[in-house]
């Protein structure tokens, strides 16, 4: 959503006003939903750890919180969470938009952070090649799914033609957004490999353990995205980016780009359960 918002604040098109709107809304709620996944995450890790039902997980919750670098890497994740909604809430229509995008984002990256220090990248210490590759993969990951679901579900189905002002945001827009995800699955591209790599011990692993299972899934996944990313890249942009068409042309164009965003989006939510089961297990180097 931050990089949507970049894109369109200041704008002159007609339509990019109820976007922002909606971006502010559904940033908002986006964190709530974050904060009580990331709740549900640590009681069931809780529940786990003291080998007692979800039920009666309360002191290991409690436990866990205040003596487990996992419970408190945890718990700051929650702050910025909070931090970041209450932030969101009352200065988005702050005159200095540098300064709020700017800590906007220091905030993201800090709970990305906590992602990436609380995962088993971290278990030789915090301060380690490995958690910053896992903490870029992380934020690269989150750039191109959330660019794709915002910009399919929220940006686009709202852009328009009709006026030249119009057209030129839009056309702008989808330039923005097409060199953000090629840099995105860069990232993703360089940054998976390092941790397939310092994963695997070999090649059977991929079928042989659950966590070359799952990294499969998550690489079949991503390859079907990359295919449609291409296909818009090459195909789809060039269409409405094409100032000799006309409107009727142009929305025709951009009812098979929002498609292809529509099943793009599917496959990297799929993508990023895939990824979910990834953490969950224990690398075949570290078992």
């Amino acid at each position: 959503m931050l990089f949507v918002r970049i894109w369109i604040s200041g704008s002159e098109g007609t339509w990019t006003d109820s976007v922002l709107r909606l971006l502010d809304l559904s940033f908002f709620i986006s964190c709530i939903i974050c904060g009580v996944g990331s709740i549900a995450n640590l009681w069931i890790a809780a529940a786990a750890m003291g080998d007692v039902p979800l039920s009666d997980a309360s002191e290991a919750f409690q436990t866990m919180l205040t003596s487990t670098s996992y419970g408190r890497l945890g718990l700051y994740g929650l702050v910025l969470l909070t931090a970041l909604a209450l932030f969101y809430a009352f200065y988005r229509n702050h005159s200095n938009r540098q300064v709020k995008t700017w800590l906007i984002g220091l905030l993201l990256g800090a709970f990305m952070f906590t992602r990436a220090a609380s995962s088993h990248a971290a278990e030789g210490g915090l301060f380690r090649l490995a958690v910053a590759i896992d903490w870029l993969h992380i934020a690269f990951m989150a750039c191109w799914v959330g660019i794709v679901l915002v910009s399919g579900f929220i940006a686009l189905p709202r852009a328009q033609f009709r006026l030249p002002p119009d057209r030129h945001v839009t056309q702008r827009f989808l330039v923005s957004l097409s060199t953000t995800a090629t840099v995105a699955l860069i990232g993703i591209l360089a940054t998976g490999v390092y941790n397939a790599y310092h994963g695997l011990r070999s090649l059977e692993d991929f079928v042989s353990t659950t966590w070359g299972q799952a990294l499969t899934v998550k690489l079949c996944l991503i390859a079907l995205a990359v295919a449609l990313g291409g296909y818009n890249r090459f195909a789809g942009f060039p269409l409405v980016l094409d100032e000799r068409n006309e409107e009727q042309s142009l929305k025709a164009g951009m009812q098979r780009l929002k498609t292809v965003l529509y099943v793009e989006a599917a496959l990297l939510v799929g993508a990023v359960v895939a990824a979910a089961v990834l953490a969950s297990e224990v690398a075949p180097t570290v078992s």
